[in-house]
């Protein structure tokens, strides 16, 4: 499909697996509701504006070198998918399912993922700006340099997942569970922390206060996180 130009075209439960979808394709206004798109590869795709993938299969696809912007993945199926050297720009992903996806080296600025199941995702080298995840669940999930800056979690799910170098500076994570996380060098200066779960929490990387300057009073900090 590069070089083709399928704005507005309509792919409504169309079956286009394993496709390739590369540079010079114009997505703009294209439908590909609940259709399936698995193991398919976006590559170098500049011009896909208000794209809608609401309830379509995405499973085990590869965006690279892209730009997705005014997307709309409601209730997509995300789970493996691999975002590398994109940017996903004021889209919506509200109850999408990226269950162990990885992202590295891109933006999502502006996008929406309520109720999102992220559990096992990688995210690794990535800058969330304006990013509302109330709701979302990241169990298990591997954060590594992610600058996650007045991120919006409120009772989000982190339990279990790994935090190295992250900052969540000035973010809303009222209510959030961290049940059993690793935090290794995390920044929560700022961070809106009331009534957030740290039971059993591990690791500060040498940042014992790591909990200085927070707003609200976060519960069950173990000892370890308290020295």
């Amino acid at each position: 499909l590069s070089d083709a130009d399928l704005s507005f075209a309509s792919f409504e439960r169309a079956q286009i697996n394993e496709a390739t979808i590369g540079t010079g394709t114009v997505l703009e206004g294209a439908d590909f509701t609940r259709a399936s798109l698995r193991s398919t590869t976006v590559i170098g795709v500049a011009q896909s504006r208000r794209v809608v993938f609401d309830y379509a299969d995405l499973q085990a696809a590869r965006v690279s070198g892209s730009s997705v912007i005014s997307a709309s993945l409601y209730g997509a199926k995300l789970s493996g998918v691999r975002v590398d050297g994109s940017r996903i720009l004021i889209s919506k992903m509200q109850k999408a399912e990226l269950k162990h996806a990885i992202f590295v080296d891109s933006i999502f600025d502006r996008v929406d993922l309520r109720k999102a199941s992220l559990d096992g995702i990688t995210i690794n080298a990535v800058i969330f700006t304006s990013i509302n995840a109330a709701d979302a669940s990241f169990r298990d999930a591997d954060f590594f340099g992610v600058n996650m800056r007045n991120l919006a979690a409120q009772n989000a799910d982190f339990s279990g997942a790994t935090l190295q170098n992250v900052d969540l500076s000035h973010a809303m994570l009222e209510g959030a569970s961290f049940r059993s996380a690793t935090l290794a060098t995390v920044n929560f200066t700022g961070a809106h922390l009331d009534g957030a779960d740290f039971t059993g929490c591990t690791g500060t990387a040498g940042s014992p206060s790591i909990f200085i300057g927070i707003v609200g009073r976060p519960i069950r900090l173990s000892n370890s996180l308290q020295q």
